[in-house]
């Protein structure tokens, strides 16, 4: 009997032990998940979680500038502006930032959210690449404004940015924009093959004349070597006085004096073409350089395309009272009523129909002589065969132009040419730095680093640069547009097919991109 009472006492106390361990444990355990779970109340992973986070905030920010001790509101496409919309892509079950900066699109998918207070502190990773960023918000005095702050300034313009959601107490920035021309209703494209000093630079080019044959002005155009297709712009012609020469009664000659300018430095006059062109656009003449007496004998001649390829333009009137021009191209001359229909109207007039819902741009229907246009939208044909169309848009303010839609158009199956049509994109899951897109990024920043040297320009951080977005197919490269920060603008670059064989399908190359 006393051996089991001490034995019962024991066992009591061991057992009181237990039980205040157990008690102590799940104590511990209890505040523990209070602890996480008052810590994870600001902490948010799940896109729907962060959307809700996010709800009363704004949904579209716009950059603020500061001027004489006050921040101004930077306008939309005026140089480097930013803008960013937060955005639940319900679809793929992803909370993600829209950013727009110079025209061009980047998506940010949102890892992860922390909320302390009025701060909050987003953890990005760019769509389709790898680079990730942090971007901080913390609510200002004033409703309207937020402050931002970006360690890397790979997101932002600036390490700290204000932003702003109510656009109308503040004052806009305005800029004195030069005179852009724009004195002509039509055009047409015109193809041409072409060489300077006899055979030692053998080219082609693509060239926006007048719809007026009695006298066709040149409007615009871009020229590439036969060797190294590079794109040289061709622009702000300075004839259209009357200047004729007539060999014979049924041969009138016209001036034409157009300046050159490389597409990577496009501000920049590099040459001039000065010669006469007749009404077969022979055009002949001598070439010179902008930068030294060099002088070299030239010759163009047209290579008719299997259509017509119309310039077109609609004027507008924008909410503030500036004025809008938007030049598009539309196919004439071929009977598949199919391809008129989809090119022409579903494609080609809803890239014009957005641009005009963006501006808020009304359509100016005025009988006006002043064809100066303070804000245009144009385009350059890259390229242009009986299968192919290739070409961008590019919208320009006084002398900054800025590249932003690049357009590549199917005529044989009448859509879009897309990488897939004459690549192998699909990536491989076993070796993903094999894919078609690793070696796109890798060549691409080899080209980056190499145009850096030799235009001893610093086009860095690559990171910060979305390859993917905009591309034309050039017969022996792939154009691609990047954006230089450092430089605020985009520039092209060029890769080889011979540098992309193992992606290619010959079959569709030789189909989409010779020449006749």
């Amino acid at each position: 009997m006393k051996y089991l009472s001490k034995n019962f006492f024991s066992f009591y106390y061991i057992n009181s032990i237990a039980k205040r361990s157990v008690f102590y444990l799940l104590s511990v355990v209890i505040i523990s998940l209070f602890w996480v779970s008052c810590s994870s109340s600001n902490e948010f992973e799940k896109p729907k979680e962060i959307a809700k986070a996010v709800e009363k905030l704004p949904k579209e920010w716009f950059l603020l500038t500061e001027r004489e001790g006050k921040r101004i509101l930077i306008e939309p496409y005026e140089g480097m502006n930013p803008t960013f919309k937060f955005e639940y892509d319900l679809a793929n079950e992803r909370m993600q930032i829209r950013y727009q900066a110079n025209l061009t699109q980047r998506v940010w998918l949102v890892q992860k959210l922390i909320k302390k207070e009025n701060t909050y502190t987003f953890f990005l990773l760019e769509n389709g690449g790898n680079t990730t960023t942090r971007l901080t918000y913390s609510q200002t005095p004033h409703p309207a404004v937020g402050s931002w702050q970006e360690p890397s300034a790979v997101f932002l313009p600036y390490k700290n940015a204000y932003f702003v959601w109510d656009k109308s107490p503040f004052e806009k920035q305005n800029q004195q924009n030069a005179a852009i021309s724009t004195q002509w209703e039509r055009g047409e494209w015109l193809r041409m093959k072409g060489t300077i000093e006899g055979k030692d630079y053998s080219l082609w080019a693509y060239v926006c004349v007048t719809a007026d044959v009695s006298s066709p002005q040149f409007q615009r155009g871009v020229y590439f070597y036969d060797t190294f297709w590079r794109d040289i712009y061709l622009e702000n012609a300075l004839d259209y006085k009357d200047n004729i020469n007539v060999d014979d009664k049924n041969n009138k000659k016209f001036e034409w004096i157009i300046e050159e300018r490389a597409a990577l430095d496009a501000e920049t006059i590099s040459g001039y073409f000065k010669g006469s062109v007749d009404y077969d656009y022979n055009f002949k003449g001598i070439w010179e350089s902008a930068k030294t007496n060099q002088k070299l004998d030239f010759l163009y001649e047209e290579k008719i395309l299997p259509y017509s390829l119309e310039n077109h333009i609609k004027r507008f009137k924008t909410s503030d009272g500036s004025s809008l021009c938007i030049y598009y191209p539309q196919i004439t001359g071929i009977e598949n009523e199919d391809i008129l229909k989809d090119f022409n109207n579903t494609y080609i007039k809803s890239h014009v129909n957005a641009w005009q819902k963006e501006f808020l741009a009304k359509l100016d229907t005025t009988d006006s002589q002043n064809r100066n246009c303070d804000i245009e939208i144009n385009y350059n044909i890259l390229f242009a065969n009986q299968n192919l169309i290739s070409g961008l848009f590019f919208i320009r303010q006084g002398s900054k132009r800025t590249e932003y839609v690049a357009f590549n158009y199917d005529l044989k199956k009448n859509e879009v040419f897309r990488l897939n049509h004459l690549f192998e994109t699909e990536v491989d899951k076993r070796n993903p730095q094999n894919s078609f897109e690793a070696r796109i990024h890798l060549r691409a920043k080899r080209h980056v680093e190499v145009e850096s040297q030799r235009h001893q320009m610093e086009f860095e951080p690559y990171d910060s640069l979305t390859v993917l977005e905009h591309y034309n197919f050039l017969p022996d490269n792939l154009r691609l547009t990047l954006y230089s920060r450092s430089q605020k603008r985009f520039f092209p670059i060029y890769i080889p097919y011979k540098d992309l064989r193992a992606y290619i399908k010959e079959k569709e190359r030789k189909i989409y991109l010779e020449l006749e």
